[in-house]
């Protein structure tokens, strides 16, 4: 018996407003930069408005590879409050 492949639909979409880049210098693991957010929206079926304070860590391997670490917040129309959190 086969069983049928998962497939993936996306429930929201993700608008971020970035602020300047912030250039922490190398550090023993790569070149740590930091992006700040400054607001954005959630559409879809998640709908919020993104808080600003929130900000993308990344440092910056030796071989090119960016790793990320995003941390950001958004705030429903009712009021609910969510943490999104995007490693990679």
């Amino acid at each position: 018996m086969t069983l049928p492949l998962p497939t993936l639909e996306a429930a929201f979409d993700v608008a971020v407003d970035l602020g300047p880049l912030e250039d922490h210098r190398r550090t023993s693991v790569g070149h740590r930069r930091v992006v700040p957010i400054l607001g954005g929206r959630i559409t879809g079926d998640v709908a919020a408005e993104i808080l600003p304070g929130g900000a993308d860590w990344q440092i910056v391997r030796p071989d090119g590879t960016i790793e990320i670490d995003s941390r950001y917040s958004a705030r429903t129309a009712s009021g609910d409050l969510l943490l999104l959190h995007a490693r990679g």
